[in-house]
């Protein structure tokens, strides 16, 4: 079985980020430190929710290619490595999170939140995950 996944930006992952810096600032007014040092630690909570929300948006790969039992990952600027996924990674409803060693030894983890494919292509990645590749 051929596979070839072309990866887009993930609204879904946003949301999550922004959701957990804002329970960060809800938990450190709730959690009695003084006014100042709150404010202070609220302004920095919403630096780094800025920072994170306009990196989260966008994929880490390009495409993910599987064929004949070998993975391929490319990166946005067209970068190649060849790896072999580990038997670590983790296929969830809403994300998947794709463990490789590369052949150069490196990790490498890759998120794959659902709608950053089409819900076809993300079950196609679900039946080679589950049966093809066996994770």
């Amino acid at each position: 079985m051929n596979l070839h996944l072309g990866l887009s930006g993930s609204r879904l992952e946003q949301w999550i980020v922004l959701t957990c810096h804002g329970l960060g600032v809800v938990a450190l007014w709730l959690s009695g430190l003084p006014p100042w040092l709150s404010m202070g630690a609220t302004l920095a909570l919403g630096v780094t929710a800025v920072l994170s929300w306009r990196r989260s948006g966008r994929p880490r790969l390009a495409q993910i290619l599987y064929r004949d039992a070998s993975w391929t990952l490319v990166g946005p600027n067209q970068q190649l490595w060849k790896g072999r996924l580990l038997p670590s990674t983790r296929v969830g409803r809403w994300l998947t999170v794709l463990h490789f060693r590369l052949n150069d030894g490196r990790f490498m983890a890759i998120p794959v939140w659902r709608d950053s494919l089409g819900r076809e292509d993300y079950r196609k990645l679900q039946v080679v995950l589950r049966w093809v590749a066996k994770v």
